[in-house]
Formats: C-alpha cells, sequence, structure tokens
C-alpha cells in the first residue's frame, strides 16, 4: 500500500507565546530541556556537569551521549540546533507538490530486523522503542504504537502483524495518540520524542483515512521551534477537544487542532482527564502535579501531601473510581532511590504516600539499588475496573495490589516469561479487554494475566536505531549493525537478526577474508573480536585507551590482520587486534584508509584533520578552510 503527505495550501497563522524564561532543570536534564539553540554551549554545560560526577549506568550520561552524538552533524552554518525533523517536513511538502505521482520508498525496500533471536552473548535484545500506545475504540484486536523515529504503526490482529501508517513521510517522533471514539479512521498523533528527544517535533498531525493521508493541523512547528510533544489525551465527551504536553507547555484545542491555545508554560510531561468528566483534569511539570477544574483553561499547583523532591510524576486514573489519582515520583537529582508511590480520593486535591520502598525504578528485581531513570522513563497504568490495582515501569515494571506491598514483574535483562527489556516509557490497559501493554526501549510487549507474563509482539515493526552497520564482499547476505538500547545484531540472509551482544552497539568490522571474524564495540570504544561468527567473543579494546562514545575503526584493504582504532590516540594493531601499538594522533571523530594506498590513513578530531603516509607512523595536519 502506498501512503501519501494530504498537501494543505491554506496556512493559518496562530499567536504564539513564549514563557518570559526557559524552563529547564538544571544539571544532567539541561541537554533535554533547555532553550538553548548554541549547541557548543550545550556541549560546555554538561561537560562541566559531568566533569566529577558519576556517568556510569542510571546517570543519565549515556542519553546525552547519544544526543551530542545525534545532533553534532545537524547544525546550521552558526552551529545552532534547528528542527530538522520540520525541515525535512517542508522539503517533502515542496517535492511533493511538484510531482503528479511519487514512488513513496524509492529503489529501497525492507531487509531486516522484523525480529530477533538472542545469541549466546545477547541480554538486552529487542526491535527498538516504543514511546506510546493507542487503541482502537470498538476493536480489541486494534491498535497504535509510536516510536521515537519510525513514526506510527498499526496492527489489526493484536500485535501478530504491523503495517507502517507513514511511509511517504521523513522521519518522526511520535509520543502521543489520540482516536476518534465513533470515527476510528480519524486519528492526531503528537508528534517529537519526548523521552529521548531523538527527534522535534512538527506539531499535531491528522488523518480521516485511517492514516493513508495525513494533513498538518494548526498546531504545526516550524524549523526554528525545537518543540516536543509528551502526551496527547482526548476529552471523554468530547472528541474535537484535546490536551497536549508539550515542551511548550499545555496546550489545548476544541477543534480538532484547527485552533489551539496556549494554557500553561514549560516542559510537561503528562497530562490525564479524570475518567468521564471534561472539566478536571492533571497534568505535571518539573515533579509538580497541576489540577484543572476549568476543562484546562486555568491550572493550579497541588502541594498538599506532594513531594518537593521529585523530578519527574506520572499519572494513573481508573474509570473504576474517577475520584481516585495515582502518581509514581522520581527523585530530583543524581542516582538515588524513587520518592514514593501516591494516592488521592479527592480528585487530586491532596495525597498520601503509598510507598517509598523498595527501589522500583533501579535495575535490581529486588529493588535494592539506588539506581533510576525517572527522567527519561517513568510510567503508571491503573486497572480500568479495579482502582485498586496498578502497575508502575521505570526500569522494570512492578505491580501494587493495595494494600499489598509492590511486588517486581519484569525483568530488564532477557530470559523467561517476563523480559519486558529495559526503560518503560508507556503503560496502558486496553480498555476492551483489559490487556496491559508495555512500551519499552526494546518495543512493545503484551500481558493477558495481571502482569505475571509478557510476549513481545514487536515482529513487524522496523524501528531498530542503527549507529552503525557493516558488511562483507565475501557474503552480500551478511551484516553486523551497532543498535541504539538494542546492542549489536547479525543479519544472514533472513527476516530476523540475531542479538549477538548487549548495551549499545557501536561500530563494527567484518573480516574480508574470513566472514567467521567480527569485530563489534560497545560505548566509549570497548571493542571485541569473535572469530566464530559472533557465538562467543574476547575484549581487545587497545590497555590504555580512550574513546569517544561511537569510537570508528578501520581495516588495512589489503591485510585483513591490520586495523586500526580512532581513540584519543590513534591504535594499530597487526595481529587482528592480539596487541596494539600507539601511533599518536586523535581519531576519535573519524577513520579512513586509503584504498589503493594502505599507509595513507586520515585521522579526525572534531574540526581537526590529520594524514600519515606512512601508516601512522607520522602525522601531518591539514585542517584547512572547508567549504
Amino acid at each position: 500500500m502506498n501512503y501519501r503527505l494530504f498537501l494543505s495550501f491554506t496556512i493559518l497563522i496562530l499567536p504564539f507565546f513564549l514563557s518570559a524564561q526557559d524552563d529547564f532543570e538544571s544539571g544532567r536534564n539541561y541537554w533535554i530541556n533547555t532553550k538553548e539553540k548554541d549547541f557548543s554551549k550545550i556541549q560546555n554545560t554538561m561537560n562541566t556537569w559531568y566533569a566529577n560526577r558519576d556517568k556510569e549506568r542510571g546517570s543519565g550520561y549515556k542519553q546525552w551521549k547519544r544526543y551530542e552524538y545525534r545532533m553534532k552533524d545537524k547544525l546550521d552554518q552558526e552551529g545552532r540546533i534547528v528542527n530538522v525533523a520540520a525541515w525535512n517536513f517542508q522539503a517533502a511538502k515542496e517535492y511533493y507538490s511538484q510531482k503528479s505521482s511519487v514512488v513513496q520508498t524509492g529503489d529501497w525496500s525492507f531487509v531486516a530486523p522484523n525480529s530477533w533471536s538472542n545469541g549466546n552473548s545477547g541480554y538486552n535484545p529487542g526491535n527498538g522503542r516504543v514511546n506510546c500506545v493507542g487503541f482502537h475504540p470498538s476493536d480489541a484486536n486494534t491498535f497504535y504504537i509510536g516510536t521515537p523515529f519510525g513514526g506510527i504503526w498499526k496492527t489489526s490482529d493484536q500485535g501478530n502483524t504491523w503495517t507502517p501508517l507513514h511511509d511517504g513521510l521523513p522521519s518522526l517522533g511520535v509520543s502521543g495518540i489520540a482516536v476518534h471514539p465513533t470515527n476510528p479512521d480519524t486519528i492526531f498523533i503528537l508528534t517529537g520524542d519526548g523521552d529521548g528527544n531523538n527527534t522535534p517535533g512538527v506539531g499535531v498531525l491528522k488523518t480521516y483515512d485511517g492514516g493513508i493521508t495525513w494533513m498538518e493541523t494548526g498546531l504545526s512547528w516550524a524549523i526554528d521551534q525545537s518543540e516536543r510533544g509528551y502526551r496527547l489525551v482526548m476529552d471523554p465527551n468530547d472528541p474535537d477537544k484535546m490536551l497536549a504536553a508539550t515542551t511548550d507547555g499545555i496546550l489545548l484545542t476544541t477543534d480538532g487542532w484547527n485552533t489551539w491555545t496556549q494554557q500553561a508554560t514549560g516542559t510537561f510531561r503528562d497530562i490525564e482527564f479524570k475518567p468521564g468528566a471534561s472539566n478536571i483534569a492533571y497534568a505535571e511539570k518539573s515533579g509538580d502535579f497541576y489540577r484543572t477544574v476549568d476543562g484546562g483553561l486555568n491550572w493550579t499547583k497541588v502541594t498538599n501531601g506532594v513531594p518537593t523532591n521529585a523530578n519527574r510524576l506520572a499519572i494513573g486514573v481508573s474509570p473504576d473510581d474517577a475520584n481516585v489519582v495515582y502518581f509514581v515520583a522520581g527523585p530530583s537529582d543524581g542516582a538515588g532511590r524513587f520518592v514514593g508511590l501516591y494516592y488521592s480520593d479527592d480528585q487530586g486535591q491532596s495525597f498520601t504516600m503509598l510507598n517509598d520502598t523498595p527501589n522500583i525504578l533501579g535495575y535490581s528485581s529486588s529493588g535494592s539499588d539506588n539506581s533510576h531513570q525517572s527522567w527519561y522513563d517513568l510510567a503508571i497504568a491503573v486497572h480500568p475496573t479495579d482502582a485498586d490495582r496498578l502497575y508502575t515501569g521505570g526500569i522494570n515494571v512492578w505491580k501494587k495490589i493495595n494494600p499489598l506491598p509492590l511486588l517486581n514483574i519484569s525483568q530488564w535483562v532477557y530470559g523467561g516469561t517476563q523480559y519486558t527489556h529495559a526503560d518503560i516509557h508507556a503503560l496502558d490497559y486496553n480498555p476492551l479487554n483489559n490487556y496491559l501493554y508495555c512500551g519499552s526501549d526494546g518495543g512493545i510487549f503484551q500481558s493477558i494475566d495481571g502482569g505475571d507474563s509478557w510476549t513481545d509482539i514487536s515482529s513487524g515493526i522496523a524501528n531498530m536505531q542503527f549507529y552503525k552497520i557493516s558488511g562483507t564482499p565475501q557474503n552480500a547476505s551478511l551484516l553486523v549493525g551497532g543498535a541504539q538500547d538494542n546492542g549489536t545484531n547479525k543479519w544472514d540472509g533472513g527476516n530476523d537478526v540475531i542479538h549477538i551482544y548487549g548495551a549499545d552497539g557501536m561500530d563494527n568490522m567484518i573480516s574480508y577474508n574470513d566472514s567467521d571474524t567480527i569485530y563489534y564495540s560497545t560505548q566509549n570504544g570497548g571493542l571485541r573480536r569473535s572469530t566464530n561468527g559472533g557465538n562467543s567473543a574476547s575484549g581487545i579494546k587497545p590497555p590504555g585507551s580512550s574513546g569517544s562514545w561511537v569510537t570508528p575503526y578501520i581495516m588495512d584493504p589489503t591485510n585483513s590482520s591490520i586495523i586500526y582504532g580512532g581513540y584519543s590516540d590513534v591504535y594499530k594493531s597487526t595481529n587482528a587486534g592480539s596487541s596494539w601499538t600507539n601511533m599518536g594522533a586523535d581519531g576519535r571523530t573519524a577513520m579512513a584508509i586509503g584504498t589503493n594506498d594502505p599507509t595513507r590513513l586520515y585521522a579526525a578530531r572534531n574540526n581537526t584533520l590529520r594524514t600519515s603516509s606512512n601508516g601512522g607512523t607520522s602525522w601531518d595536519n591539514i585542517t584547512g578552510s572547508w567549504t
């Protein structure tokens, strides 16, 4: 099926109000919430922040480095951040307006992965991150998911098969989905990757034909507006009225986004209507709880029982008892235990803490650690027919049945029926059958037994985010790819990939003389070598070396045993990584080797370029004014 973008030539100019002051959290979260456009200033702020702080798992350093790597090559000539999604969207509109017919996919066809299998050394397999879930109003088999880069996907058979509804659109992040209750072919999506800031948004898009064509609405973010959506909710009694939690505040429409108004400023990350009500709704900003009693026109900060040391809240409600509101609160800064799980029985006017132990936001299945990533992954769901049963998501999923203690029901390490991958971004009940869905960094998972077991239903969703891929002339059907959140994966000609190692997968190489010899790496230059096609491997990172987030590697085109690593100094091995020689020159940004003269090397660090004509023995600085 071909999909196309409907071009509207009627431009609606709406008033746009900016906060008098940037609304962002200091320190670790600066990069994701700041309105600063100068990328070097953001880098300097973050480098200063992390200079003497923990950079390990749960510190937020990983997410910052992902963003830095992705954004450094997407700046304007002055080094300022631009809304690349809006730029590409505008270019697509101009392109389509000049064509009478368009082949949406060009000469490209999908290769892999359709799904995955876990290899001997894999531990966090997955297809890719899922941000949000939206449900069909009358067909329990049909629902939708939004992804950080791969747009919106639809299943009509409970996740057995999936169809992209965004082909023909530029790559978009989707963080909110709202489906019309009586005309389900009318769907609204809130764009931008809220949690990870992988992609800025272009506003709200809508379709009237189930996703075959998409139209812009009155909420359209421009190239100089790097805004993102977090959550989109529809009034339970009026489908033309919606609220959006965004980096530009709370946005309200009463006419299906033909027009809209900004009703509160700052970065809001969650929003919910009181079940069945149009006038009462709840929202979160920077760990504070807000409430409206006039349909979103005015918002009041609630302080009674609300903690003052939280950085983020996830809000949960249930039609079983519309007066009940829950929120789970993450700590304000650095690594630490979660602040607490809170409960209100008076429509969010006051709260009582239910639990602050164990730590339900960390890696430990017993809650015994002090880790969290609540600024990046935080979710909650309350059972639609039992308001005493709720589920929370941080790195794992936990369950609470009042008044019993919290219970861990998922694992971020692969194995068994409780695997949901790490980092939970969405927990949602399908109100038609009470099945529970979990959107994580690895995909979409389904539980039909209250979280006792989980099934990965991501097969068919093409949303893996690759840093690097490599091939070999020996075998056109062999590729290795390093993926964000989902490690290193090998494709050998089928529809699936083999997950051969965890962490973030980075640069990689396949020997052109022996396709069983594979080099692959993790963040900051953790290089590994396998001689049996990825079944097992050993670490071969040069001792004392310091790599960048994605450290580059190259192989001599005439001798596959000679390899180079682009660390703070270039390292050379003549025996496939068994030993290394420090050759000097900083190659952490990029490396290249001459195809006709393998003694000719190039090594780059930021804007500094050096070359060697003798295999790295000596280097010349050839940095110039590049045009």
